[in-house]
């Protein structure tokens, strides 16, 4: 019995968190938080150029630890700028977390962690 509860609970979990609306971002944090960082690199940085914000924090990150590429302050700099300057409209984008959508991979631009 309490194998088929946890069989349940399981799916029930799997099913609200629902597919990645950001194809890459998964790869990345995995290769990322695996120490591959060549890899969360190649993933994430075409993504960042084609204005992808969750990627651009990344690429940010990357370049501010010296993770995959060389360190560069500057460079960090850049991505978190180009990160933070993405903007969304909607309950999310005010600050309304439970319930509210937005685009994918967008912040909360009233979330003071995210600004510079």
């Amino acid at each position: 019995m309490r194998i088929f509860s946890l069989f349940y609970v399981t799916i029930f979990i799997v099913a609200c968190a629902g597919m990645n609306p950001n194809p890459g971002e998964r790869t990345t944090d995995i290769a990322w938080t695996s120490g591959d960082f060549d890899n969360a690199v190649s993933v994430a940085k075409p993504k960042a150029e084609a204005g992808e914000p969750w990627a651009q924090l990344r690429m940010a990150i990357f370049y501010e630890n010296g993770w995959g590429v060389d360190q560069d302050f500057k460079e960090a700099y850049t991505w978190y700028s180009k990160a933070v300057e993405q903007k969304d409209e909607g309950e999310w984008a005010n600050g309304l977390m439970v319930g509210a959508v937005g685009k994918p991979g967008y912040f909360n631009q009233n979330n003071v962690s995210v600004q510079i």
